[in-house]
């Protein structure tokens, strides 16, 4: 009998809570998680992993950018209990 591959592994965070990064360049920031990409298992945290691109910068847009980054390097502080 074959498995069924398109099964998706659970994220154990999700937009709104409060994360702890435990990896990386970022180790020990905590920050607020923006979005969560569940097909790639990344997240966008909140002043962390931030970049900056090589671009003119303007009163609206400064050339600094968040990247996501791996749900396997965050740890959960405070979760957003809301249901929607």
């Amino acid at each position: 009998m074959q498995r069924k591959k398109n099964k998706q592994q659970k994220l154990h965070i999700k937009k709104g809570d409060t994360v702890k990064v435990l990896a990386g360049n970022s180790k020990g920031k905590e920050g607020e998680v923006l979005m969560v990409i569940p097909d790639k298992y990344r997240a966008i945290v909140k002043d962390v992993n931030i970049v900056s691109k090589h671009i003119k910068p303007s009163a609206s847009n400064l050339g600094e950018r968040n990247l996501p980054s791996s749900t396997s390097k965050t740890f959960s502080l405070f979760l957003n209990m809301s249901v929607k």
